[in-house]
């Protein structure tokens, strides 16, 4: 997997990749124009370098090892954590138009702490700010005949 581009140099490298990935779903219709929703999603993902395990690319394509040093600023492990909540309210008012309410709690955390587990990682990404986004969308259908025989009369 390709961990750096140096002037010149391509670097690749082995790396053990572990991913999980939790989600929920459910809705509840209180009748045909109504429904309330709720979903879930955490998403964790880890890679870790092996050690003299790099290599670089020449320009036959090929790779020859390489002593790459791996610093604390150029580490490529990676430690992935994401979670979403969503909740949503919809109603059909009228014909083709409808209104959206969404609500959603998202935390975020990146870092090269490849060493832990998924519950350390976890506990680690509900220490990060989350962030609460709302939002209302209204969508409303017009009739333009309707409308040109409104304006006519």
């Amino acid at each position: 997997s390709f961990v750096s581009l140096l002037p010149k140099n391509v670097i690749f490298g082995s790396r053990d990749m572990q991913s999980i990935e939790n989600s929920l779903q459910g809705s509840y219709n209180f009748n045909t124009r109504e429904a309330i929703s709720l979903s879930f999603r955490n998403f964790w993902s880890s890679a870790a370098f092996a050690e003299d395990s790099f290599t670089r690319l020449l320009n036959d394509g090929s790779l020859v090892p390489v002593d790459y040093v791996v610093t604390e600023s150029n580490d490529p492990d990676a430690n992935f954590n994401i979670w979403n909540l969503d909740l949503s309210y919809q109603w059909r008012f009228a014909p083709g138009s409808e209104l959206i309410f969404l609500y959603r709690n998202s935390i975020f955390k990146q870092d090269n702490l490849s060493d832990l587990v998924y519950t350390e990682s976890l506990k680690n990404l509900f220490n990060q700010p989350a962030r609460h986004n709302l939002s209302l969308r209204i969508v409303y259908y017009l009739d333009y005949n309707t409308i040109k025989n409104t304006f006519k009369g």
